[in-house]
């Protein structure tokens, strides 16, 4: 009987306690998702609470910082105003100082060396000239005589040229004049007057009266027979003909 009792007992306690477990979960869960609930909603209040107040004193601190930035800013402005200008003075003023000294110093080293170097310069130059002077003035003398020599040539052909010249331009004159004394016979028998000046060779012809409305062909017809008498008179007055060939 104990046995049995026992085991009843075990199988009662064991439901039980399984009862008690299914219960106590269940109670857990409903207890957990309420607390979550309140958890959360009391968060979100927290939470838009903390970011106002943070909002409204973030503000408030931004403001404070600004106005103190501003008057420090101010104050340290002034002051570095002050100060820069305090010491670009003292730095001018040793600048100038400076300066003139390196200057001084710098103009005496110039002096110095410009004297130094246009001595040197000068000695140079005239070495130079005297050596280019030599080689000129050898150059000079053999340009000298090679172009002596070739003007003589050249003096000799010249005066052979001319003596030619003078030659042909008289014979050519001679043998005109006979040939026009030839001629003059004939021309006589035949009635043609043969020229003997150059006034009578070269005779200008009149042209003729214009026609009315015919401007543009006694200009063209004018123009021609002022070129024709230009190249005769080119021909009248041209001594210079040897007429060696023809002859």
């Amino acid at each position: 009987m104990y046995k049995d009792r026992v085991r009843r007992d075990n199988q009662v306690g064991r439901h039980m306690h399984k009862d008690r477990i299914r219960r106590d979960n269940q109670v857990g869960r409903h207890m957990h998702k309420d607390r979550v609930r309140r958890d959360n909603q009391v968060g979100k209040h927290m939470h838009k609470d903390r970011v106002r107040r943070d909002n409204q004193v973030g503000r408030h601190m931004h403001k404070d910082r600004v106005r103190r930035d501003n008057q420090v800013g101010r104050h340290m402005h002034k002051d570095r105003v002050r100060r820069d200008n305090q010491v670009g003075k003292h730095m001018h003023k040793d600048r100038v100082r400076l300066d003139n000294q390196v200057g001084k110093h710098m103009h005496k080293d110039r002096v110095r060396l410009d004297n130094q170097v246009g001595r040197h310069m000068h000695k140079d130059r005239v070495r130079l000239d005297n050596q280019v002077g030599r080689h000129m003035h050898k150059d000079r003398v053999r340009l000298d005589n090679q172009v002596g020599k070739h003007m003589h040539k050249d003096r000799e052909y010249s005066e052979i040229i001319r003596s030619v010249n003078i030659c042909t331009r008289t014979e050519y004159a001679e043998i005109i004049r006979k040939q026009v004394l030839a001629t003059k016979a004939e021309a006589e028998r035949d009635g043609v007057k043969v020229p003997t000046t150059l006034a009578e060779y070269c005779v200008r012809t009149r042209a003729p009266p214009p026609d009315e409305g015919s401007d543009l062909f006694y200009d063209d017809y004018y123009d021609d027979e002022d070129l024709e008498d230009e190249d005769e008179d080119d021909c009248c007055y041209d001594e210079d003909d040897s007429g060696t060939e023809e002859s």
